[in-house]
């Protein structure tokens, strides 16, 4: 199987890279650069695309393992690249893809099958933020198999905006969080509560040492942070409180696992008949703080956004507001 593909950074134009399995080297993909017109680089691909390259004296080819097995190397890559928390997210990411195609070939897997799986990935997703951080996470891992040779080219994953599509509700009411919170045990409802409060992301406080909370704040240190910088979550009254009492019987803060927290979300979904994620508590604080008055730019400082042009895109609906109080202002 070969490829060709244009070099548009090389300053000797027209250039192609024709990539291509080279049966004398274990079948892995080979690169080579032509120089030639568009018509003269096809007949070359169909040379290296031939039967007599494929069927050589050279019968070893390398082995294509599963999406599973690849799956476990590139995750042992980014263990040692990204924090804990990049790492959970790599890890449950990857399972939309995996669970998708089981016991395939990556190599055997098809544009036309990947676009399907993206469009099922459009549709399942509760938000155009949570599709998009799928599409980025599923593109480094092809990225990582084209550079380690298990693909020859990078299949095309559309990441969408706003523009494309309405972007969908992703945070709860009060009368909803007080179905929820109705249904949960008491050690959920506690989690849940200091989610809401904090817009804590669902990892950031789960298994802590107590050593981290300190009084006004809980601290996360910079090699777990997503900003690569240490960060503070702030505490209220609420928060002070259930902090406090589950101090004196816990050796860590929620001292149970993120699979653990996902099951306790998905029996509060049964029991309460509200589609909700764990991440859907972040971002009803958002959406709280926005409904009560206060600036878009305290509550992008607040959720630990790099930019308000982050918090802008989740909220966008709300900032679409008749802004005539604002007219009647002013009296000049």
């Amino acid at each position: 199987m070969a490829y060709l593909i244009p070099n548009l950074k090389s300053k000797r134009q027209p250039a192609w890279k024709l990539r291509y399995k080279d049966p004398t080297n274990g079948g892995r993909y080979t690169q080579i650069t032509l120089h030639c017109s568009k018509t003269e680089a096809k007949k070359v691909l169909a040379k290296y695309d031939g039967v007599e390259v494929m069927n050589s004296h050279f019968p070893v080819k390398r082995d294509q393992p599963e999406v599973e097995k690849l799956e476990e190397l590139f995750l042992a890559t980014k263990e040692l690249e990204v924090s804990d928390n990049g790492y959970q997210t790599y890890k449950y990411m990857m399972k939309h893809f995996v669970n998708y195609f089981p016991k395939r070939e990556l190599a055997s897997i098809t544009q036309p099958e990947i676009e399907k799986w993206r469009l099922n990935e459009l549709k399942a997703c509760k938000t155009l933020a949570t599709y998009n951080t799928v599409m980025k996470h599923v593109r480094h891992f092809l990225r990582w198999a084209v550079q380690m040779d298990y693909l020859a080219v990078i299949p095309s994953l559309k990441i969408m905006n706003e523009n494309d599509e309405e972007q969908r509700g992703s945070w709860l009411e009060i009368k909803q969080i007080e179905k929820i919170m109705k249904t949960a045990p008491d050690e959920a409802r506690d989690y849940f509560t200091v989610l809401l409060n904090t817009g804590a992301r669902a990892s950031e406080i789960l298994q802590k040492p107590w050593s981290r909370w300190r009084g006004d704040y809980i601290e996360i240190p910079k090699a777990e942070a997503k900003a690569r910088k240490p960060e503070r979550l702030w505490v209220n009254d609420t928060v002070r409180e259930i902090l406090t009492r589950r101090r004196k019987y816990e050796a860590k803060m929620f001292d149970f696992s993120y699979t653990v927290a996902r099951r306790y979300a998905r029996n509060a979904r049964t029991k309460s008949k509200i589609e909700f994620t764990l991440h859907d508590f972040r971002r009803t604080c958002g959406y709280q703080l926005l409904k009560s008055g206060v600036g878009i730019y305290e509550v992008s400082r607040y959720l630990r956004h790099n930019s308000v042009t982050t918090t802008e895109k989740h909220y966008l609906t709300l900032l679409r507001a008749d802004y005539k109080h604002l007219a009647d202002k002013i009296n000049l």
